[in-house]
């Protein structure tokens, strides 16, 4: 009796669909590391992007490689980012983030002066103006779930998780990996291939 061939059953639509998503971030993830500051894909011929500009397009790109225990990011809920301290982005990460979603999640872009004033948030932007306080800052940050990124220099070595920094005219990126593993956020490998430095 022949037994009629059977395929496996396919990922759900909305698995295939973020796949692709993270597929495609990738791509662009390593178009940017490799290509000049002033340049972006998609960008008129002839118009430059500003730094933050740049870093705010490449923190889009870059959450899609994260993932957060499931008790602090019920499928449900909203992915919120918190830059901390003064403001370098304006509303460009508003808008880098406006009609994105990170693995069917919204997004949220909140301020506060301080850490002290963040009641709830699953990536904290640690601005450049609190440079003085990065290690009191991070310390008060590290029992919880969050992913901490930040553009001062020494930022990783200080235990923050994600650190920005513009090289030969390049933006790339350096990763605490232990840091991130402590807090239970866990970093895909596919994003530390294209890391500066990583930080076991």
């Amino acid at each position: 009796m022949l037994i009629p061939h059977q395929k496996p059953d396919a990922p759900p639509r909305s698995l295939r669909y973020r796949e692709r998503r993270r597929v495609r971030a990738l791509a662009s993830l390593a178009m940017l590391v490799t290509c000049a500051l002033a340049w972006t894909p998609g960008a008129a011929q002839g118009q430059k992007a500003s730094e933050y500009e740049l870093k705010a397009i490449f923190l889009v790109k870059l959450l899609r490689f994260v993932e957060w225990p499931d008790k602090n990011l019920p499928p449900s809920e909203p992915l919120i980012v918190t830059i901390v301290g003064a403001d370098p982005f304006g509303p460009k990460l508003d808008s880098a983030f406006a009609k994105q979603k990170i693995d069917g999640h919204r997004v949220i872009v909140r301020r506060a002066k301080t850490v002290d004033e963040i009641e709830r948030s699953h990536v904290v932007f640690v601005s450049s103006s609190l440079s003085s306080r990065l290690p009191e800052t991070l310390e008060k940050l590290e029992n919880r779930p969050i992913l901490t990124v930040g553009d001062t220099p020494d930022f990783v070595k200080h235990g923050g998780m994600l650190g920005l920094l513009v090289e030969d005219k390049r933006l790339k990126f350096d990763v605490n990996l232990a840091s991130s593993k402590k807090r239970g956020v866990k970093i895909s490998s596919q994003l530390l291939r294209l890391a500066r430095r990583v930080v076991q």
